[in-house]
């Protein structure tokens, strides 16, 4: 009859519902004015359901997940693009986004994308 092994735990998981937002974009903006700060533009799809702001968070730490290293990128809001002129030139930033919800309820926040400001 094969190998039979005992049943495995139960196991239950809590989510949000709240759906991630999706297709997370970087560009930078480098002006060749040396005087003019450098953007970075995060834009992503919305996530569905009743959400209400969308928080973006950024670092210069690869692969953090220790929210103390992260800085907000405000104003959070419903908008599904963001842009953060807090950067600076010859820089690795690396952005999460998350939604809330009506209810308060937030995503998980997204994978880290990264994105490398040119001098």
């Amino acid at each position: 009859d094969g190998n039979i092994s005992p049943r495995s735990s139960t196991v239950a998981v809590t989510t949000s519902g709240v759906d991630l937002p999706t297709n997370i974009n970087l560009t930078a903006s480098t002006p060749s004015d040396a005087t003019e700060p450098p953007v970075v533009t995060i834009s992503w799809t919305k996530s569905a359901g009743a959400i209400v702001r969308y928080e973006v968070e950024r670092t210069t730490v690869a692969n953090s997940t220790t929210d103390s290293d992260f800085t907000a990128i405000v104003p959070n809001n419903i908008n599904t693009t963001r842009d953060d002129d807090g950067v600076s030139r010859d820089t690795t930033y690396y952005y999460r986004v998350r939604a809330v919800d009506g209810d308060a309820r937030e995503s998980d926040w997204t994978d880290l994308r990264s994105v490398k400001v040119k001098n």
